[in-house]
């Protein structure tokens, strides 16, 4: 399961969290719509992103996303 740790930035709060052994990166953002943001980077480059309407879900996500990665290798 991902650890994700909360920083402050001018936008507001990001929720950061990644898998050093694959170099996954998600990162978290509010938008100023109110909904949550996704933002998954592999190894730097970005993946893709998806918006959800509670940072619950968009942290499930992530964890769906790094369980398949870890369980299911290529």
């Amino acid at each position: 399961m991902l650890k994700f740790s909360t920083y402050k930035t001018t936008g507001g709060l990001n929720h950061y969290a990644e898998n050093k052994d694959f170099e996954l990166e998600f990162i978290i953002l509010r938008n100023p719509t109110g909904d949550w943001e996704l933002r998954e980077y592999q190894y730097g480059a970005f993946e893709e992103y998806k918006y959800f309407d509670k940072l619950a879900k968009a942290k499930e996500y992530a964890n769906r996303c790094n369980y398949w990665l870890v369980v299911m290798p290529d």
